[in-house]
């Protein structure tokens, strides 16, 4: 084999394979559960095959006849759902295991259908130069099934045993009787002989011990970085899409609690557009599930290949996701914050930031975590949904705190972000605010908050928080606790990774 890409290696320059001699297989069993009748059944039984190094080898056979079943197998993987694979696989004669098997190949997946890099005439050209053993006519032929004139072999051996146009049986015989044949033919004593032999002969290469160069313990995490970050700003679904849809939602709450007054009756509007700020970009983080689960997939076949490990791709992951959100936050609050009126000052205008920073690192942490569990997009949208709008309910705003039940208050409230989130910011914004109460005719006031400046005409903000069960001067251990849930997520995506397969 060369590999004349573009010219890059010389013709003179083989890739050369100086480790496996041959790779062999014999008495593959796949055992699953019936669906319907919950009795055990057999979807691949007695399978042996043999390659020598040099040679290729392909596996042929209509839809469902168990070719991605017998290639799970021999890689060491799952071969189905809830099956149980039995049988020998042998590596220069040896027994192999998943790790032996990962160091000396790498699996093609059925998804990976087109090789990107080859283009449309290339891979016409290889498809073409494809073909089938030059005995395999002839064996065919042998048991009685002669190939007609002007036929592609392939195609005719296929429609030997395609059932799926099987109406009398006549299909079905013909397949057994195929079957029936192998077991009784030279080629089948042959095959078992060649196995035997392999596996009685010792190879050259401890397999069990070798160790293939691998890269350096940073250079793995490195590369993630680096193609999260190439992913990152060339596929809009993952974050321009985001941030268009933030800055659209932030006009809109801008537009709609605009320049509010310092009076008592835009109290209500303040605490309603606090809310409405970390709730919603909270909730919207769900629009990351599409964009991770692509990058999920891609991490289970390279894992699978020993290329990636659970903790290199979080770790990538959570880093390359940093400064994306902290721009999404940045442009949010630019135009929510001074649209709204909220306080003209700069230390308060940052700690708005950072709230809704660790709300929208939390929110992004948790729909993580759940996509790694339910990595199917619908399962993991409502579930990352219904969690958000738990923690929307639990949070303090929508039932003060005072009257939350119980169960909710100490099952859920105090591991709710949202909750934080929302105490930090209100805290942020009435503190230091003093608010105008009505005035009445006769001259007095009317306010509708009880304060110590209520015979002025006042509401003190501190006053307002009190009605909401909130205190201030917790802000620093709020913000340790928001930190604490947006590592607890990570650490129990990767956990999910780690022992969820």
């Amino acid at each position: 084999m060369h590999d004349l890409e573009l010219g890059r290696v010389p013709t003179t320059e083989p890739l050369i394979n100086d480790v496996v001699d041959n790779f062999a297989w014999r008495d593959i069993h796949v055992l699953v559960k019936d669906r319907s009748t919950k009795s055990p059944l057999y979807i691949l039984s007695e399978t042996a095959g043999l390659v020598h190094a040099g040679e290729m080898l392909a596996i042929m056979g209509p839809s469902g006849s168990g070719k991605t079943t017998l290639l799970n197998a021999l890689a060491h993987r799952i071969a189905a759902a809830g099956a149980e694979t039995t049988g020998q696989i042998l590596v220069n004669g040896q027994k192999s295991n998943s790790n032996m098997i990962r160091n000396l190949s790498a699996y093609v997946e059925q998804e990976d259908a087109l090789i990107g890099s080859v283009t449309v005439r290339e891979t016409m050209v290889f498809s073409a130069r494809l073909a089938l053993p030059s005995d395999a006519p002839d064996y065919f032929s042998r048991i009685g099934y002669q190939i007609p004139a002007a036929t592609n072999p392939a195609e005719f051996f296929l429609d030997l045993i395609n059932i799926d146009l099987d109406k009398n049986g006549e299909i079905k015989s013909r397949t057994q009787h195929i079957i029936n044949s192998w077991k009784e033919s030279p080629e089948c004593n042959g095959l078992e002989g060649d196995i035997t032999r392999i596996a009685n002969t010792p190879s050259k290469v401890d397999l069990t011990k070798l160790k293939l160069p691998k890269p350096s313990i940073w250079m793995v995490p490195l590369t993630l970085l680096h193609r999260s970050w190439v992913k990152s700003y060339r596929d809009i679904v993952a974050y321009h899409i985001r941030i268009i849809m933030y800055l659209g939602l932030a006009v809109l709450m801008g537009t709609v609690f605009l320049r509010l007054k310092l009076s008592q009756e835009y109290i209500q509007p303040f605490v309603n557009a606090i809310f409405f700020s970390g709730a919603f970009i909270s909730f919207m983080a769900v629009a990351y599930v599409p964009a991770y689960l692509e990058d999920l997939h891609t991490f289970q076949s390279e894992r699978a290949n020993g290329l990636v490990g659970p903790l290199s791709f979080m770790v990538s992951n959570f880093l390359i996701g940093l400064p994306f959100l902290f721009t999404i936050t940045l442009i949010f609050s630019v135009v929510v914050y001074w649209l709204s009126n909220f306080r003209a000052d700069g230390p308060a205008f940052m700690m708005w930031v950072l709230w809704l920073f660790l709300d929208l690192l939390a929110a992004e942490s948790l729909v993580v975590l759940v996509s790694n569990i339910f990595p199917i997009f619908v399962v993991a949208l409502a579930v990352a949904a219904f969690a958000n709008g738990l923690w929307m309910a639990v949070d303090g705003f929508l039932v003060p705190m005072t009257i939350l039940n119980s169960f909710w208050k100490y099952v859920f409230h105090y591991i709710d972000y949202q909750a934080y989130v929302f105490q930090g910011m209100m805290v942020n914004e009435f503190k230091d605010r003093i608010y105008t109460c009505a005035q009445i005719p006769d001259g007095g006031y009317q306010c509708m908050y009880p304060s110590s400046l209520n015979s002025q005409g006042e509401i003190r903000g501190v006053d307002v928080l009190k009605s909401f069960n909130i205190r201030t001067g917790l802000e620093g251990q709020w913000v340790g606790i928001m930190i604490g849930i947006i590592a607890g997520y990570r650490i129990l995506a990767y956990l999910s990774l780690r022992f969820l397969r």
